[in-house]
């Protein structure tokens, strides 16, 4: 049920400013905002009206802006709490006095005591489970609904060519938009903000085709010379759909391509995907069916590998084995498809105390572990064609905040190109040099020392740093 005060007021969905800028944003390329369009269509559906304003091309929200106007917010990841509560003590230092409603999987994965020890003086706060709560049952879910009427109402001219990445004296770069085609997810690993413990659910086809549509007349009108499309779906290769959906968008693409501009235009698809299919995948329709994907224009597959070891993944219900994994990455590499290991590395929180060392000890095997893989991934297959991914690993149960930046000049620094809207307050960057990891902590908990992270068992001295900082003693394995 829609509650009164939204459909009273019109509903401002505020988009935080941006957490971490990886490389991928030297150009100062915004993120397509799928996820607050998706949502504002819906509530405009239900008969609520709404505006939208993006924190990284507004970085000051004034009560002046607001008006009467209703504030929700959809965070993405535990980070953007603080940059939300941040924003709310100057708003109501101002004056606005209005119920801010806060949603979304930034704020739906803390215990309730932490959503309010958080928000506290701040005047009346909301708290949603999942936004979706806001939609009535005959409404239109996110598969379904159509988000280019309300782009073409509430986005500027000069605001989508800022979110194409577009310029005149910068438009040789292909514009990459994250394209929402599905949600779900059987796995249940705890960094990513899918819906997880489900089968994918596919978008409503019309839905997906208009808006690809308007953003390729968009890059048309600009003359850009090519469109990066990332697939947001969580296993590219399950069976029976992933092919037929590449080559759907892929049609579509040259259909455009074809009736607005006479010259080629180069469209290239990423997309996530699980070693386990994939490997299944080669097995039941061989490599020639892997070149085609190629040549439909699929550049790019992401696989998560987190854990580095098969005991890890049987933990979150990830099927692979490590012969997975390399049986997976040497098909794609060898059909001329890039590839990248995701894997996602952080410290555990800040106040462990002495009932926690063990939980403590097993992050760091793990640590261990993920070294290890990253490292023998790059000696089989190159640094050129394995890149190495660092996401923002918080523990969400305990309220800790971490951050992280590149450690050292003289490390190999690897391009984060990936972009999702989903994982962009996950994402930072890594630094690699042979297995040997430097990380230089930032943020509210920097209590922690730069720790020396050594694969082949050598990494007591870091276990050591830690138990200092935690004034705790740490078993360690003969």
């Amino acid at each position: 049920m829609i509650p009164k005060k939204l459909k009273e007021k019109k509903v401002l969905i505020r988009r935080p400013p941006y957490v971490h800028r990886g490389p991928f944003r030297q150009r100062n390329q915004l993120i397509w905002p799928s996820v607050a369009s998706n949502l504002a269509a819906r509530l405009e559906l239900s008969g609520v009206n709404t505006s939208f304003s993006d924190g990284n091309l507004y970085p000051q929200l004034r009560r002046t802006e607001l008006g009467q106007k209703q504030l929700m917010y959809t965070l993405i990841g535990y980070p953007y709490v603080d940059v939300v509560r941040e924003e709310l003590q100057l708003l109501r230092q101002t004056g606005y006095s209005e119920p801010v409603f806060i949603g979304g999987q930034g704020i739906s994965k803390l215990k309730k005591e932490h959503q309010n020890l958080l928000f506290s003086n701040l005047g009346p706060i909301i708290f949603l489970d999942s936004l979706e709560d806001l939609i009535d049952p005959p409404i239109p879910d996110k598969f379904s609904v159509d988000v280019v009427p309300w782009i073409k109402r509430n986005l500027s001219t000069a605001e989508i060519s800022q979110y194409l990445g577009y310029s005149s004296l910068d438009s040789v770069h292909p514009f990459n938009f994250p394209l929402f085609i599905a949600d779900g997810c059987p796995q249940r690993c705890d960094f990513c903000s899918a819906n997880k413990g489900m089968a994918q659910q596919w978008r409503n086809e019309e839905a997906l085709r208009s808006e690809v549509e308007y953003i390729s007349e968009q890059t048309s009108v600009r003359q850009m010379p090519g469109l990066e499309v990332y697939l947001s779906t969580l296993d590219g290769f399950l069976p029976g759909r992933q092919d037929g959906k590449i080559k759907y968008i892929h049609d579509i693409l040259e259909e455009i391509r074809d009736s607005k501009q006479p010259e080629e235009v180069d469209f290239q698809m990423q997309m996530l995907a699980s070693t386990h299919m994939a490997a299944r995948y080669v097995k039941n329709f061989g490599l020639e069916k892997i070149r085609s994907l190629k040549h439909l224009g699929l550049q790019l597959v992401g696989f998560g590998v987190d854990g580095g070891s098969e005991e890890t993944w049987e933990g979150i219900t990830k099927k692979q084995t490590k012969d997975d994994v390399y049986r997976a990455f040497d098909a794609l590499t060898s059909c001329g498809i890039n590839t990248q290991a995701l894997i996602v590395m952080g410290f555990p929180p800040k106040n462990l105390g002495e009932g926690k060392i063990k939980y403590l000890y097993r992050h760091w095997k793990k640590q261990e572990s993920d070294i290890a893989i990253a490292d023998d991934l790059i000696r089989r297959f190159g640094k050129d064609t394995v890149e190495v991914r660092l996401y923002r690993a918080t523990d969400l149960k305990e309220g800790a905040v971490m951050g992280y930046s590149s450690a050292a000049q003289d490390f190999t620094t690897l391009r984060v190109s990936f972009q999702s809207e989903r994982l962009e307050g996950m994402i930072s960057s890594v630094v690699f040099l042979r297995g040997h990891l430097k990380h230089l902590i930032q943020g509210t908990s920097a209590a922690l020392p730069s720790l020396p992270l050594l694969s082949g068992g050598r990494i007591v001295k870091a276990y050591s740093l830690v138990a200092e900082t935690y004034n705790a003693s740490i078993p360690v394995d003969q």
